[in-house]
């Protein structure tokens, strides 16, 4: 069987959100189809414990702390700024021992899979061309997002210098990497298209059995999402700020629940109808009493996975057209997709007082997750991407590509 090095900075194991959910199931598709090790090169600290879970369900090869800091000659900052192939582009790096114990690693392996763009350019090297690069988020678009938002001309001035960098480091991405993939076929349009570059959308694991809705009284609307990454914080905080007065206004008993790391601190204690519930045990459970799910987002890249989750929930959705980035969805139909604050209310409002057009939104989400968004559905596309760049390198065994997919 094909033999496959997943480098992830995201540990598969520990508490839930997007880029770690990608990384779990990515692994679990192509485990079950290559010899599979695993490399976590975390932006952070990983305990002994969580390392273990990952041991007993994938071969965990090694763990290498990103502990070095990137040169910072004249040579090397003049090459950030002219040079696209430049692959330091980020504030750290791998060690000499950790990198030439990694090398190492790697020749070992048919074909390399790296989740998202920072982490292979922290490891300084240019090219890999027997390596699929899964991109969730785009750089160039979470910086433009960032431009747009800012209110301060310099910090501005600073997001579109980097919306320009990484523009010309994405127009080489497929000189780089084997395969590109990325989240929507409005990405794929973004990088240029090609064969080179495929289509893996955001997904979410499908229940064991179809969800029930259970709308509690009072009624609840939910925001799920950690706070460590900005995008979520600067919604909800947008949200907080602007449309949950106007929400409160027409809904006097309604309350505000949010799931997620960081939300039981901080800005969870801006209203006594605000319940920051932090990690929860039983999300299911939790989000079927919710009337509707938010997805606030004005900023970032990339899809969110919180439309595939809570269309898995049978959750109706209330979302930005950036929230809801990617996915093929009309508003009315599977969710409501609303901009401003008083039209973002207004939706919320609506769900809060019709069981009916929550239901219509949350059973019709559901038939177009059963069949584009669970990753069953998406395993084929994730076996595409990787027979593609085996095909390209000259790696023959590829007992899927026999298959249909």
């Amino acid at each position: 069987m094909p033999r496959i090095l997943f480098i992830t900075a995201h540990c598969p194991c520990g508490p839930s959100y997007g880029g770690k959910l990608r990384t779990l199931h990515m692994a679990r598709i192509l485990k079950q189809y290559s010899t599979l090790g695993m490399v976590i090169i975390p932006f952070g600290k990983i305990d002994e414990a969580t390392q273990e879970q990952v041991r007993k369900e994938f071969d965990l090869r090694a763990v290498f702390d990103m502990d070095h800091m990137a040169p910072k000659t004249v040579g090397a900052l003049a090459r950030r700024e002219i040079d696209p192939y430049y692959a330091f582009t980020g504030r750290l790096k791998l060690s000499e021992e950790s990198a030439a114990c990694l090398g190492r690693i790697v020749r070992e392996y048919d074909l390399v899979w790296f989740h998202g763009i920072l982490l292979p350019n922290s490891l300084g090297r240019a090219t890999w061309p027997n390596a699929v690069l899964d991109i969730d988020d785009i750089q160039s678009q979470v910086y433009e997002g960032i431009a747009k938002q800012q209110g301060n001309w310099f910090k501005r001035l600073k997001a579109v210098r980097q919306v320009i960098l990484w523009r010309r480091r994405e127009r080489v991405l497929l000189d780089r990497f084997g395969i590109v993939c990325v989240c929507s076929d409005r990405d794929k349009q973004y990088l240029g298209g090609g064969d080179g570059i495929h289509i893996i959308p955001n997904g979410f694991e499908a229940p064991s059995s179809e969800p029930v809705r259970i709308p509690v009284d009072p009624p609840q609307i939910g925001f799920i999402g950690t706070l460590c990454y900005q995008p979520n914080f600067e919604g909800l905080r947008w949200f907080i700020s602007h449309v949950w007065p106007l929400v409160k206004a027409a809904r006097r008993d309604a309350r505000l629940r949010l799931v997620g790391m960081n939300t039981d601190a901080g800005i969870a204690a801006t209203g006594p109808d605000i319940d920051g519930l932090g990690f929860v045990d039983d999300v299911s459970r939790e989000i079927a009493g919710w009337s509707a799910s938010i997805v606030p987002i004005n900023v970032g890249g990339g899809t969110r996975i919180k439309i595939a989750e809570a269309f898995s929930r049978k959750s109706p959705v209330v979302s930005t057209s950036l929230g809801a980035y990617g996915y093929k969805i009309e508003s009315g139909r599977e969710c409501l997709l609303a901009d401003s604050a008083r039209d973002f209310a207004a939706a919320c409002v609506g769900l809060l007082e019709s069981r009916e057009l929550g239901d219509g939104l949350a059973e019709r989400a559901w038939e177009r997750f059963s069949s584009e968004w669970s990753w069953d559905a998406i395993a084929p596309k994730v076996l595409a991407a990787v027979d593609s760049c085996l095909s390209r390198v000259g790696v023959a065994d590829r007992p899927w590509s026999r298959q249909s997919h």
